[in-house]
């Protein structure tokens, strides 16, 4: 049977032309509609060596052409402002339309063709690595801002060190205080873009591209503060407060945002404890001793090894 079936004007029906996970975006039906019928009548030539060259001289160069407009809405969706969209329609076409090709190659007639490599292998190739640049360039605008907005924040990091006593709200079991000042407008900056993403890209492309924006703020926020700072009771409760808030941001597109951000969160865990329980876990990281493994699976801290915990607890001058 030819996949798809045909709507009332004539055209290949796309509602039954495969498993694409997404409805056809009115910017991908019209293309793959027509490859649709180039490879229905690709079906009706008998002859292989004929079926071979209406794929190459006319279904390839079809897709191509479809493909070189994407990739120009692509290019213009990427640059000045940040345009959501048309990036969040681009994805649900790619995400769309990649399936279709993958099965169409998996069945006759361009399985059974003599080729080397499979029919479409190019294009998708090509739409993968387009799907991946608007993914990157999601996450990647989302962190330029929160880095540029959180400038100052990094700025003022010996104020963890100079926290007042009275601001250690917060320690284990009791409800947290304020966050850091310098935190509060990028925090604010980052969670309405993320809603705008929310809103705009699809789910697959907003899992990835809110993943690798909280991998890359947890690499940039703990190399920039927390293994440059020193911190009082105070402040080491205070950057508790600012690393679950981060992790809280992401609230609206995961409620796994900690398994992308371990690092700070494994560091508000062990800010967490009690002196003495920092105090033992000091000593076995700096013995590294086998003990340590266990406790570390006890607290939930696999992220920080051995050498990092010995780093953070002694960046603590209040158990020096």
């Amino acid at each position: 049977a030819v996949p798809g079936g045909v709507d009332e004007a004539g055209g290949a029906d796309l509602s039954s032309a495969g498993s694409s996970p997404l409805r056809a975006p009115a910017c991908a039906s019209g293309a793959m509609r027509l490859s649709l019928d180039l490879l229905e009548r690709v079906r009706l030539v008998s002859d292989p060596a004929a079926q071979g060259r209406a794929v190459d001289e006319v279904l390839l160069p079809t897709l191509g052409e479809f493909s070189a407009i994407l990739r120009a809405k692509a290019a213009q969706a990427m640059i000045g402002a940040a345009d959501w969209e048309s990036v969040g329609a681009l994805l649900a076409t790619l995400l769309f339309a990649a399936p279709l090709l993958e099965e169409w190659q998996e069945e006759p007639p361009l399985a059974s063709l003599d080729a080397p490599r499979a029919v479409f292998g190019a294009v998708l190739r090509g739409w993968r690595e387009m799907r991946e640049e608007l993914e990157e360039h999601a996450s990647s605008t989302l962190a330029a801002d929160f880095f540029h907005g959180a400038g100052r924040y990094v700025g003022e990091r010996r104020d963890f060190r100079l926290a007042a006593e009275g601001e250690a709200a917060g320690g284990e079991g009791e409800p947290l205080g304020d966050l850091s000042p310098a935190l509060c407008e990028p925090l604010s900056l980052l969670r309405s873009q993320l809603a705008a993403l929310r809103a705009q890209l699809p789910a697959a492309s907003l899992r990835r591209a809110w993943r690798s924006l909280a991998e890359a703020l947890d690499t940039w926020v703990y190399e920039s503060v927390v293994r440059r700072s020193a911190f009082s009771a105070a402040g080491a409760q205070r950057f508790r407060r600012d690393a679950q808030a981060l992790v809280d941001s992401f609230s609206g597109v995961s409620a796994s945002a900690h398994t992308a951000m371990r690092r700070l969160h494994e560091v508000a865990i062990v800010f967490g404890l009690p002196p003495p329980a920092r105090a033992e876990l000091l000593q076995l990281a700096s013995a590294g001793a086998a003990a340590l493994s266990r406790r570390r699976d006890e607290l939930g801290v696999h992220a920080l090894d051995g050498e990092s915990l010995s780093e953070l607890l002694a960046s603590l001058v209040v158990d020096s």
